[in-house]
């Protein structure tokens, strides 16, 4: 349950306070004033981050297990996941990113919460190479999980969907994907692929299918959040 300010979390015991303390993956670390941890309890069903929101602190699972779901534009689930003790959660945070995906309890937990304002003054300065290494782990993290929304839908949709994201990503409109790459990435077979792609090309979303080169951007929006 949660607390009357709607904070999932109950505080147990401050870092390397815990009779897990000495496993922890934290526990060996040098930390300059401690370790900023504080070990929480959170309940089954309890929400720990909210797709689209920026956590506020790292969490690390002790005891218990995690769900971790990928809703699209139109409310669909298209993607849902377990994680169990020593899974690493909100690491956006140091970046002030949002996340894309939700966490809940699957079951009650126990999990250490570093606030961001304690940690980074250990992680240091962002702005060095270990930093930049840091941040596109995370990118590279949540591309992985947006990428399940192509799962979800019609060929025609998933592809569209695909193609909208890498065209945003590259920022420009002719892709350097085949066919058959296409069809590997979202399990099709090529034969459903091109006719996908023909399907696109007939309403104007793209203009060339070898290569594929994108065409009407807001045509392929509405056919990727059909």
């Amino acid at each position: 349950m949660s607390d009357a300010d709607g904070n999932p979390f109950r505080e147990l015991l401050p870092g390397g306070h815990g009779p897990s303390c000495p496993n922890c993956p934290f526990g060996g670390v040098n930390w300059p004033r401690g370790c900023p941890c504080n070990e929480r309890g959170v309940a089954a069903g309890d929400t720990l981050i909210e797709q689209g929101d920026t956590p506020q602190s790292v969490m690390l699972l002790k005891q218990g297990l995690v769900g971790l779901c990928t809703v699209s534009d139109n409310g669909v689930e298209t993607g849902c996941t377990v994680r169990s003790p020593k899974t690493l959660l909100g690491f956006e945070s140091i970046f002030s990113m949002p996340t894309s995906y939700r966490v809940w309890a699957v079951t009650d937990l126990k999990v250490c919460v570093a606030p961001v304002d304690r940690l980074r003054p250990w992680i240091g300065p962002l702005e060095t190479p270990l930093g930049a290494v840091m941040r596109l782990g995370v990118e590279e993290s949540n591309r992985r999980v947006t990428e399940r929304l192509d799962r979800g839908g019609s060929a025609t949709e998933r592809i569209a969907s695909l193609l909208l994201r890498r065209c945003d990503n590259l920022q420009q409109q002719r892709l350097e994907l085949s066919q058959r790459l296409l069809a590997r990435v979202l399990s099709m077979t090529p034969e459903t692929v091109s006719r996908a792609l023909s399907k696109l090309q007939a309403v104007g979303a793209v203009s060339s299918t070898r290569p594929i080169v994108v065409g009407d951007v807001e045509q392929l929006k509405k056919l990727a959040q059909r």
